[in-house]
């Protein structure tokens, strides 16, 4: 029995991705299509081109190379998406150039440099800012937003509440 060299490109990626969640085969094709992008951009070649130089390179010339594309993928990402999809989207960055024989362990990643998220501060409405919301809110609205501010529920709390969860025996209603 002999074996056919399989030619190891984003098709038979593909194929063999094909027992997975059709979603996730989407994901991954979305991502490598920005990788795709990224090359043309980057290097003015397609991004098999570059995936083929560097198969063409010693192993270890071969992962300081795909370690400073992939930084500079990240770096490209960083203006596009958000720091916790940038995580995401590497791993099937990391999973096709493992397929393509590029072999990254996490030893190899340490160097690899993620963009933080930029925290906002949260700070609490002002009487005019909540003002603002009521006036501009209809009558249903209003009551929830009322019930809201003056209980601390969450939305949550607050929407599953049913009549026998009150108590309207004395004075104020529990």
């Amino acid at each position: 029995m002999t074996f056919t060299a399989k030619l190891r490109n984003k098709e038979g990626y593909f194929e063999s991705c094909s027992v997975l969640d059709p979603r996730t085969i989407h994901n991954k094709k979305q991502v490598l299509k920005q990788f795709s992008k990224f090359c043309k951009s980057r290097y003015k070649e397609s991004d098999e081109e570059v995936l083929n130089d560097l198969m063409k390179q010693t192993q270890d010339e071969r992962i300081l190379n795909a370690i400073d594309v992939i930084q500079l993928f990240i770096n490209y990402l960083s203006k596009r998406v958000r720091p916790q999809t940038i995580k995401a989207y590497l791993t099937h960055v990391y999973g096709y150039f493992n397929y393509r024989g590029i072999k990254l362990t996490s030893l190899d990643m340490k160097s690899i440099r993620y963009p933080r998220e930029i925290k906002e501060e949260k700070f609490p409405l002002s009487k005019w800012d909540i003002k603002q919301i009521l006036d501009n809110s209809n009558f249903k609205r209003k009551t929830l937003y009322l019930v809201l501010l003056s209980s601390g529920m969450r939305i949550g709390e607050t929407i599953a509440l049913r009549k026998k969860d009150f108590d309207i025996s004395g004075k104020r209603i529990m």
